[in-house]
């Protein structure tokens, strides 16, 4: 397999990270002045969602993740959040 490919592992690694996501998001969201913030783009989701990225891909710095794997964690822990 060649370095520059994504290692073919299971969508479950990101499990702790979604979780993550989804609940910074959901508290986010439930503060009432923060959550006007939703109004522009689900900024609040976003935000959330590429701070657990950021959480992921520290501690798993050499793991390479695909664009469809990412579009999946974004959209399990957006839809987790809400």
């Amino acid at each position: 397999m060649d370095e520059n490919t994504a290692n073919p592992k299971k969508f479950g690694r990101f499990t702790k990270h979604i979780i993550v996501g989804s609940v910074i998001s959901g508290l986010l969201s439930a503060i009432p002045l923060l959550s006007c913030l939703n109004i522009i783009f689900c900024l609040l989701n976003v935000a959330s969602i590429v701070f657990a990225l950021y959480l992921y891909l520290n501690a798993n710095s050499e793991d390479m993740i695909t664009i469809g794997e990412s579009a999946g964690f974004g959209a399990v822990a957006g839809a987790g959040g809400d």
